[in-house]
Formats: structure tokens, sequence, C-alpha cells
């Protein structure tokens, strides 16, 4: 679909309807910052609707319609908005979920912000390696490990048995190992056997035969 600008004639301000009821689309002031207010009316009655609501020049906004409110702007004859087609850009969580979206705000109902996309590290897996001989519910804070030599702590690890807990969590208390305290809830439930194993995400290195 090809780019719509939307200008207006008046010598003074006015409203101008940029996107309908249902429509989804992007919206770029390439002139000034300028006021918008989302309304069933035609047009809206008063600027000062718009509180501090902006588009701020050269930083595009979507608008969703949601079936009721139409996306009005206050604007100038000689400001330009540039309207595109939005295409939202899907995102899932650990679980496969979709993270839904409400006029662009996330519903922290349902993502996992602990788990990929949102906070996914570089990481090098450390050499230390265990499995658990406990099992574990997402939720807890603490694990049971067969054998707890090299974790200690101040350690982050990994778990995994083909799904993987993201957040690599830090030891912060190995005094009842092989039973470790983890500085953060566990994501996922795993079982008896999965694997644990030392990672870092410091990517600083000394190196003295690197060139």
């Amino acid at each position: 679909m090809a780019t719509t600008a939307i200008t207006t004639t008046s010598d003074t301000k006015e409203w101008v309807l940029a996107c309908g009821e249902n429509e989804q689309c992007q919206i770029e002031v390439l002139k000034n910052n300028i006021s918008f207010v989302e309304s069933e009316l035609q047009p809206p009655t008063d600027p000062k609707e718009t509180l501090s609501m902006y588009f701020l020049e050269n930083i595009p906004r979507d608008f969703q319609g949601d079936g009721v409110e139409k996306l009005w702007i206050y604007i100038d004859k000689n400001d330009i908005v540039r309207k595109r087609p939005y295409t939202p850009m899907r995102l899932h969580d650990a679980n496969g979920n979709e993270i839904h979206s409400f006029k662009n705000s996330l519903n922290i109902h349902d993502a996992d912000v602990h788990s990929v996309p949102i906070n996914e590290y570089f990481h090098r897996h450390a050499g230390a390696e265990t499995t658990l001989s406990a099992s574990i519910t997402p939720g807890d804070t603490s694990i049971t490990v067969a054998d707890g030599t090299g974790l200690t702590n101040g350690k982050k690890i990994q778990i995994e048995n083909g799904v993987i807990e993201t957040t690599f969590p830090t030891i912060t208390d190995d005094a009842a190992s092989p039973l470790l305290i983890l500085d953060r809830q566990i994501d996922n439930a795993f079982a008896i056997g999965d694997t644990v194993e030392e990672v870092t995400t410091n990517m600083n290195v000394l190196c003295t035969d690197c060139f």
C-alpha cells in the first residue's frame, strides 16, 4: 500500500481525521510536534482534550482502531503527517503464547518477561555440570543437585531438558550444598535427571595471545 500524506489547507490549526475506527496505521509527523486524541466525536470539540498526547517529529507511532474510537490530529497548514499501513510484530513468550497488546501496551499477564525474546543473554558454558536430584516447579527459588562441586555462590546456572531456563539464575547460598538457593524464581518445571550447568554471561576475558 502506498504512503499517504495528510495535510490541511486551513489558515488556522484544525482537527484532521488520521485513522478510522477500524483502521490500523502508522503516523509520522515530518514537521513540529502535533497533538492527537482518540475520540468518537467528529471532530473532537476542544484541543485541550489532548492533554500531553503528542506525535513527536520523526518518531512514528502506531494506531490500532478498536472499532469505536478514531484517531484525530491537531494540525497546522504547514505541517505534514505521513500515514503508513501498520503491520504488527508478533512476539511470543517462552511458552509459545502470543504477547498481546492493547493500544501498544504490553499485557504483562501474558508475557514471560524473564524469557526470550525479552531478556536472552549472551552466555558461555563454563564447565561445571550436574543433574537435578529433585524435581522443581515454576516459582521455586532453590534446587537440589546430584553434585554441587563447582556450583558456588555467585555462579550462574542453566537448567535444561530441551526447555531451557533462560533467566540463568545466580546461586546466592550454597551452605547446604547440594541444596542451592537462587536469586530468582524458576520459570519452568524440571524433573530429576535434568541438566544443571554453570554458565557465564560476562563476556570480558583476559587474552594475552589472541593476536
